[in-house]
């Protein structure tokens, strides 16, 4: 309903702006919370084993092997990224 009244009582771009700014200022807390939340999970004893099994399963080895096929080479990339985002995250979170 914001969203509406805003677009209803608008005189200009710049009260556009101002919502996305506001937005983006949320999105941008709740993404960062999100990073927070993954480091702890694999920055704790357990997440550490697991994250290390990921990275030497996903990451160390090779991604796509001359027999796989398109689907299997897609499966296997599909985890190999979201090993690398477990990874952003942790990082994310640590520098901020």
């Amino acid at each position: 309903m914001i969203a509406a009244d805003t677009v209803v009582k608008a005189e200009g771009w710049s009260e556009f702006d101002a919502v996305d700014a506001e937005d983006r200022v949320k999105q941008n807390s709740e993404h960062l919370q999100i990073s927070h939340d993954v480091a702890k999970l694999y920055q704790s004893k357990a997440g550490k084993k697991i994250l290390s099994m990921m990275v030497n399963r996903y990451l160390l080895t090779d991604i796509v092997t001359p027999h796989d096929t398109q689907f299997a080479a897609g499966i296997k990339q599909g985890k190999a990224s979201v090993v690398k985002e477990i990874l952003a995250h942790i990082e994310i979170s640590n520098n901020s």
